[in-house]
């Protein structure tokens, strides 16, 4: 899986679209897909952040039965 644009590279861009260029050019310009210029400028704009959402978080089938199934293991 690919790793979130970083911070630093999202605010040149947003700044980029601030000075009156379109997203169409800013993605060009960085070298990322219009559609990733166009969501971030929707985020500034609901949320007034530019950082990237967290990923990950999901938990295994097993976690709920951790404590026994290192139980059986050591035994």
């Amino acid at each position: 899986m690919a790793k979130s644009y970083s911070v630093d590279l999202r605010e040149k861009v947003a700044s980029f679209v601030d000075r009156d260029h379109s997203c169409r050019e800013a993605a060009r310009v960085f070298g990322v897909s219009p559609s990733f210029v166009i969501k971030l400028m929707a985020k500034r704009r609901t949320t007034g952040s530019l950082a990237a959402r967290p990923r990950g978080g999901t938990v295994g089938k097993l976690h709920a039965h951790r404590d026994f199934v290192v139980a059986a293991v050591a035994a």
